[in-house]
């Protein structure tokens, strides 16, 4: 997926394809340009957590693996 900045730096990414809740690894059952939502299993109620655009760019950027032109 690319994102255009506003200084004109492209960024690319992809949404993770699980991620880690309570030491569990729960997967992603949905990808959207702008979120993508994770069900918890059974044991959880099924809730879900999304994970919007900005939070996982934010997340990238902090651990120097965003890739930005």
């Amino acid at each position: 997926m690319t994102v255009k900045q506003t200084n004109n730096k492209v960024v690319r990414f992809s949404w993770p394809d699980f991620v880690l809740y309570e030491g569990r690894e729960v997967r992603c059952c949905e990808k959207n340009p702008t979120f993508a939502r994770y069900m918890l299993p059974g044991a959880y109620m099924n809730r879900c957590i999304i994970l919007s655009k900005d939070q996982w760019l934010n997340h990238l950027r902090k651990h120097g693996e965003l890739d930005e032109e």
